[in-house]
């Protein structure tokens, strides 16, 4: 199975679990997976993140990102890994998805890491954007910071995107 998964992490949780996925997902020797980490062109901090990201978010802006291959026309199901930033997806992910190509058609798996709230309204928003572009939403998974390292919740995603291609 080709797959993608892209994320976007501020404060490596959603890293950590989009490299977990890797490992579940690349367990069969005819399974490729590539893990693409996008990168804002200005990285965040601690007081950007609030006072800027956060109301970019809540706009649905997106932000020049690091070059990198968004094409997932070769993928046979992709990943989408995003933080949640007030409820949406933060504006590296809104870019990401802008720049997309090769989808229509495509199933994807999204997933979102949070603190406490605001994952499905992220993955709603994030899944609007996909259907956009032609993207078919397989699945969607909201996981507190302490779900995304159960081993459980991390077979659910990975069980989805197998799912997907069958």
């Amino acid at each position: 199975m080709k797959t993608k998964i892209f994320y976007y992490s501020y404060s490596g949780v959603t890293r950590e679990l989009a490299l977990t996925l890797k490992a579940k997902l690349s367990s069969g020797t005819d399974d490729l997976v590539d893990v693409v980490e996008i990168k804002p062109k200005k990285a965040y901090n601690s007081l950007t993140a609030y006072s800027v990201g956060i109301k970019r978010a809540r706009c649905g802006d997106c932000d020049p990102i690091e070059e990198i291959n968004a094409d997932v026309s070769d993928c046979e199901v992709f990943l989408l890994g995003m933080p949640v930033w007030a409820a949406r997806p933060a504006p590296p992910i809104n870019t990401l998805i802008s720049d997309i190509t090769g989808g229509a058609g495509k199933p994807a798996v999204i997933f979102s890491t949070m603190k406490g709230s605001g994952g499905t309204e992220t993955l709603d928003a994030a899944e609007k954007l996909l259907s956009e572009k032609g993207v078919k939403v397989a699945g969607k998974f909201a996981l507190t910071e302490k779900e995304s390292r159960i081993d459980e919740k991390i077979e659910e995603i990975a069980a989805a995107a197998r799912a997907a291609v069958q």
